[in-house]
């Protein structure tokens, strides 16, 4: 009878160690963004920097950063990259209340997912900027410098 070679289990210190690598790499992302915005003089060069660490550093093929006014309560994206059109999202207004939010202001405080299936405003919203793909809305907080003057 032939024995057939088996793969050893994988230990949980594997995964620890994979893991561990995983929050490495981020935080060594961020520790450099930081570094780079700290150093960049408008805010326009510091939007810039953040979507280029969200393609290319941590690996997403769009993103969109917007900034809401404090005055009137619309949340306005400023920057996009890797949608069909990046001037076509760049200044448009989002909806005040998606789907998958609570209550109309929650898209400024939490995470949220723009999903298709919610249909109404998500699904309009995703076919107005020509997302084939749900999106994760992540909120920033930095103080003074995301206020537009």
């Amino acid at each position: 009878m032939k024995e057939q070679p088996t793969r050893p289990p994988q230990s949980q210190r594997d995964d620890l160690d994979i893991v561990a690598e995983l929050f490495y790499r981020q935080y060594d992302i961020l520790f450099h963004l930081t570094a780079q915005m700290l150093a960049a003089t408008t805010l326009d060069d510091k939007l810039s920097l953040v979507l280029d660490a969200i393609t290319s550093e941590l690996g997403y093929s769009h993103a969109a950063l917007a900034l809401l006014d404090h005055d009137t309560g619309v949340l306005q994206v400023r920057m996009a990259i890797g949608f069909p059109d990046d001037s076509d999202i760049s200044q448009m207004i989002l909806p005040g209340k998606f789907a998958s939010t609570v209550e109309p202001t929650n898209a400024a405080r939490r995470p949220l997912w723009i999903q298709r299936s919610n249909g109404g405003q998500d699904a309009s919203f995703l076919d107005a900027v020509k997302s084939p793909t749900d999106l994760l809305a992540l909120p920033l907080f930095g103080g003074r410098w995301l206020y537009t003057t």
